[in-house]
């Protein structure tokens, strides 16, 4: 994608500020007259994070025609950044700060800050002055410093360490330490910031403590941003030719991509900008109008961009941000946004798509603009119906990435006039994209459990049915055992009034069994208790259960059944013995195995005993071993406790009272 038109040049920088708007802006006039676009990387401090991978894939696939990094030497100890540049042979130009082999394009920091200083020490005549350091690990930083310094012990000015504080190049810190050494001490004639954001800082901590700037402190900057101009007192600092650097290292960057050679460094003179804040003149009617206007447009765009971060941290989804967007972006001047996130399936991660990006939605002009789903490389930034909006203007890429979660990326409009929004979406952006994922991925998650403790749950209860099914199983045979004979007996007893309902019971012995041990032995005896209990399996039918009582004893619950149902079950398994024939020499009965068959039967109520039926079928099966064998007997529909009369099936005989042993 190197030859491609619409591979960009990628700017890396630490934010968006008029420093590095005024270097993009130079870098844009020197490359849209060769239709190369510009696309800005913003990262709030490179030293804290891992180099976003858009960008590692950018410069590893050769999808980027060079890059350029404004001011920070940090960005540059991440090995995986440094490799990738080396190893795919990306043009590379630095800015303000050097890094390995590749040309420098700077400021001329000694001669600027020594006019600075001249200024202010010969001809405003400061004699105690307070220095707002900036970066520690910054070359440029540390220039400056030292021409501080030197110029101080020139003119016979010491230099007072407790008047030195830490402003690292920015306003919060810059005004955090005035403020703390006004606390201390305000005997000091004069503010020297090393950069124009820092003695911006400083000017807000001097106003809130009633210091006049320059009646009661001199105060001065260094990078003749535009702000210098614009605030109030004008800001007195150095002119970088900021443009000009951007248009030059953008030049660089072209000349080394075409293979020409090209100078390692480029300085350009700096000159010392004096305005009011250094200068005792009274203001003009346009000193004061012009950064008044500027306040009230500021005001307004900070306004409009803490509301655009109250709606996105109300956003819960997707398309709230859409809406979101929607509503406030063509207010402040941004016409295009472009969402992408990372495609992450199964099919499409080990498929021909390489880091496959999803573009979410497409702003242009205030509306949103309908996507095709289309799936492409991450590197491409764009799917190919919109790789063209690349080359249209400047546009500012922000990761997605939050506590190194990569979310994928947003890319839009670089404006000058909406930096205050553009600062407020590229922080905010990252957090809600991430709370959205966030949020559907715990939701993921609670789903998911929730399937896994279901699936756990049916597999449990399977489990505990295979358990039951075992434990009221008998081992030998097969068939229900005695325990789940007396469960379903169990819940029979339960039914109540609105269940009532029919249920019969059998009780079987088989005739003479040991004396068929005694003949044929016990694996014999094992093989026809087996035969015995498919029998009677087979002539029971749901929801009847057929059951081994014990040793040679077998019983069938037979819900739902009356005497009639009860004495066919009966009969069916009669049939089914009687086909098996299995050989019973010792039987004075048969020559094949027999049984005996008791048979009860009652319509349960909440008045029913079912032990009285279990009592009146073993009475019944006595009966039938007393008429001989070989046969079943029903006993009376009534169920007393003591006594009865059962009806043998080839006639009625008294039932014994008292229970034999069995034989």
């Amino acid at each position: 994608m190197a030859g491609s038109p619409t591979a960009p040049v990628v700017v890396l920088v630490t934010s968006i500020g008029e420093y590095q708007l005024q270097l993009i802006e130079g870098m844009t006039q020197a490359l849209q007259p060769h239709g190369v676009p510009l696309l800005a990387v913003a990262v709030e401090t490179f030293e804290a994070a891992t180099t976003p991978t858009v960008v590692l894939d950018l410069v590893r696939r050769g999808a980027t025609r060079g890059v350029i990094t404004v001011a920070d030497a940090a960005t540059f100890r991440h090995p995986d950044l440094e490799a990738a540049i080396a190893e795919s042979g990306t043009p590379l130009v630095t800015l303000a700060v050097r890094a390995g082999p590749a040309p420098l394009v700077h400021g001329d920091n000694v001669a600027g800050m020594r006019a600075l200083m001249r200024h202010l020490l010969r001809e405003r005549h400061t004699r105690r002055p307070v220095l707002v350091r900036g970066r520690p690990d910054l070359e440029e930083s540390q220039v400056r410093e030292r021409v501080f310094r030197e110029e101080c012990l020139a003119h016979d000015v010491a230099v007072e360490e407790d008047l030195v504080v830490e402003g690292l190049f920015r306003s919060m810190p810059a005004y955090n330490a005035i403020h703390d050494l006004l606390l201390r001490r305000r005997d000091f004639d004069a503010v020297v910031a090393l950069n124009d954001p820092s003695a911006f800082g400083a000017l807000s901590a001097l106003t809130d403590a009633g210091v006049r700037v320059p009646e009661d402190v001199l105060l001065a900057g260094f990078d003749n941003t535009r702000d210098s101009s614009l605030s109030w007192p004008a800001l007195t600092t150095v002119d970088q030719r900021l443009e000009e650097q951007g248009h030059r290292a953008a030049t660089l960057l072209l000349q080394l991509a075409a293979g020409q050679p090209c100078p390692s460094d480029v300085q350009l003179a700096s000159r010392l900008v004096t305005r009011t804040s250094t200068l005792a003149v009274a203001p003009s009617v346009d000193d004061v109008a012009e950064p008044a206007r500027l306040l009230q447009s500021r005001a307004t765009l900070h306004e409009l961009a803490v509301q655009v971060s109250c709606a996105m941290a109300n956003c819960r989804t997707l398309d709230d941000v859409g809406t979101v967007l929607t509503r406030w972006l063509p207010q402040l001047g941004i016409a295009r946004l472009f969402l992408g996130l990372d495609h992450r399936t199964p099919g499409l991660r080990d498929g021909p798509v390489t880091n496959p990006t999803r573009l979410a939605f497409h702003l242009r002009d205030g509306r949103l603009q309908p996507t095709t789903g289309e799936v492409f490389p991450r590197h491409e930034l764009l799917p190919a119906s919109l790789r063209g909006e690349l080359r249209s203007a400047p546009l500012l890429l922000q990761p997605l990435s939050v506590e190194g979660r990569d979310r994928g990326y947003v890319l839009f409009d670089l404006d000058a006039r909406a930096r205050v929004l553009i600062e407020a979406l590229r922080l905010e952006l990252p957090r809600t994209v991430d709370m959205i994922f966030s949020s559907q991925e715990l939701k993921d998650r609670a789903a998911m459990l929730e399937r896994l403790v279901s699936q756990r749950t049916r597999e449990l209860a399977q489990a505990n049915q295979r358990l039951q099914l075992t434990v009221g199983r008998d081992h030998l045979t097969g068939i229900a055992n005695r325990r789940a004979f007396e469960e379903l007996l169990g819940r029979s007893r339960r039914a109540g009034p609105e269940r009532d309902r029919s249920l019969a019971l059998l009780m079987i012995d088989i005739d003479m069994f040991k004396a068929f041990n005694d003949r044929y032995g016990h694996q014999a005896g094992d093989e026809a208790l087996r035969t015995v209990a498919s029998c009677l399996d087979r002539a029971v039918r749901p929801p009847g259960l057929a059951c081994r009582y014990g040793g040679e004893e077998f019983a069938a619950v037979l819900p739902g059944c009356d005497v009639a149902g009860a004495r066919a079950v009966a009969a069916r398994f009669t049939e089914l013995l009687a086909e098996a024939a299995i050989a019973h020499a010792a039987s004075p009965v048969a020559p094949v195995v027999t049984a005996s068959i008791g048979v009860a039967a009652a319509v349960l109520t909440p008045h029913t005993d079912v032990v009285d039926l279990v009592a009146a079928a073993d009475r019944a099966l006595y009966e039938a071993k007393g008429l001989g064998r070989d046969r079943a007997v029903v006993a009376q529909s009534r169920l007393p406790r003591q006594g009865g009369t059962p009806s043998a099936q080839r006639g009625t005989h008294p039932s014994a009272a008292v229970r034999a042993p069995r034989t």
